[in-house]
């Protein structure tokens, strides 16, 4: 059998879900940021005094190396915020990955944890 040139319903398939391409973050240098990172499923990580005091370290230790004056800081039970003023020479996103990574292994250390502990990119 001779099979018959294909209809245009054959061609109309329906597409799963498309993802985009993340938008670029606004950056401009030396400007004052509003931070905010949120612990894994909205799990309430941080409850012990300990727990804060890894935070602050690693804070304190973000704003010597990267030079990124930190105005204030906002520690809650499972998530955090931050205002501090974007480096003059590189991204934001250097020292705030560097913190959220550091913090995270600190943490996954203490609990004997591993996976991902912070939800995503802060925003």
């Amino acid at each position: 059998m001779v099979r018959p040139y294909p209809r245009v319903t054959d061609f109309l398939v329906p597409l799963g879900r498309v993802h985009m391409p993340r938008a670029p973050r606004l950056y401009t240098p030396s400007a004052t940021v509003h931070v905010v990172a949120r612990c894994n499923n909205r799990e309430f990580a941080f409850a012990a005094e300990a727990d804060f005091e890894v935070l602050v370290t690693h804070l304190r230790e973000m704003s010597r190396t990267y030079d990124v004056p930190v105005y204030s800081y906002t520690l809650m039970s499972n998530h955090v915020h931050l205002l501090l003023q974007a480096p003059t020479r590189d991204a934001l996103g250097r020292p705030l990955r560097w913190f959220m990574t550091e913090s995270s292994k600190a943490l996954h250390r203490v609990r004997g944890r591993r996976g991902h502990f912070w939800e995503r990119r802060y925003r």
